[in-house]
């Protein structure tokens, strides 16, 4: 899975692991990464990852203090780019989560809903759960019709129509684990804590997207 050669640019806000997902680039042969920390960096590349730990209020709100929130809508926009949001970061993709008061990117159409909690499915969802794969897709070659990945959220993504869904997974009720917006993609789940599945599916989205 050499990816050398490729420059990936790294949403870093203060609310992301930014070094995991380097260190997960970096795995599967990404030679360049770039941290984009104002809009002028992302000048600089064409591919970008938004990751996001944390509150989807707070996230926002980072954004737009590093003055990324508009530059950022901006280059999602632009068909001739490509992103992928994980977890928060596919979250703060729509316009509003019941989380918080913000509005979100809302460059995905879709909302963001609590989680149902009961004495079996707890919340937040976390550990390793099966994702039943529901769509061919350039991000998902090589994965099969299922992969255990590994999650971390009291949220979650509920689509409309426009937006594809690429992955389902199961907590007391159906979740989107991975969605597709024109070029954009979004996973719920956290693929650099996901093993040899997740650095697959970076590999993907790196070479393949």
């Amino acid at each position: 899975m050499n990816c050398e050669g490729v420059p990936i640019g790294i949403i870093s806000y203060q609310c992301g692991n930014v070094l995991s997902i380097r260190n997960a680039l970096a795995a599967v042969g990404v030679s360049e990464v770039r941290i984009i920390e104002s809009p002028q960096d992302l000048d600089r590349v064409t591919k970008i990852i938004l990751p996001g730990v944390g509150a989807f209020d707070s996230a926002c709100l980072a954004l737009k203090a590093a003055g990324l929130f508009q530059a950022l809508q901006e280059f999602l926009l632009n068909d001739g780019n490509k992103a992928l949001g994980v977890c928060l970061g596919m979250q703060i993709l729509c316009a509003s989560s019941e989380e918080g008061k913000e509005a979100g990117l809302g460059v995905v159409k879709g909302s963001v809903k609590v989680l149902n909690a009961s004495k079996q499915h707890k919340t937040p969802h976390v550990g390793w759960n099966t994702v039943k794969l529901k769509s061919d897709d350039p991000i998902l070659e090589g994965l099969g019709s299922e992969q255990d990945f590994y999650f971390l959220h009291s949220y979650h993504v509920v689509l409309n129509r426009e937006t594809k869904c690429l992955g389902i997974t199961e907590h007391g009720h159906s979740i989107t684990a991975m969605l597709r917006s024109r070029n954009i993609w979004g996973v719920q789940f956290h693929p650099e804590k996901s093993q040899s599945s997740g650095l697959r599916l970076l590999s993907n989205f790196v070479r393949h997207a």
